[in-house]
């Protein structure tokens, strides 16, 4: 039987989301650098949290996101992308 986490251990293994996204750009800026072989600043120094409020917003969110290595000109469709875990059939 799996074991019940109060309240009280879950405040303990939070992590603020600056913390975690710092974790998270940090390497993916290391790595990205050097496969692109380039140096410097990857990212964009602000980033901006919402709330999903509907449907049409969380497809709208969902589809900039997917563009983003279209508008790099990494590929000319988003599904292309090799890094693109999104599989739907529409959106």
């Amino acid at each position: 039987m799996s074991e019940l986490i109060d309240d009280n251990q879950i405040e303990m293994r939070y992590q603020p989301l600056d913390i975690i996204m710092k974790k998270i750009k940090g390497p993916s800026a290391w790595y990205s650098n050097k496969y692109l072989n380039k140096h410097g600043q990857f990212w964009e120094r602000e980033s901006f949290d919402i709330y999903i409020r509907n449907e049409k917003m969380f497809n709208n969110v969902i589809t900039y996101i997917l563009e983003n290595p279209v508008k790099a000109k990494i590929v000319e469709k988003w599904d292309d992308f090799p890094g693109n875990y999104w599989r739907i059939e529409s959106l």
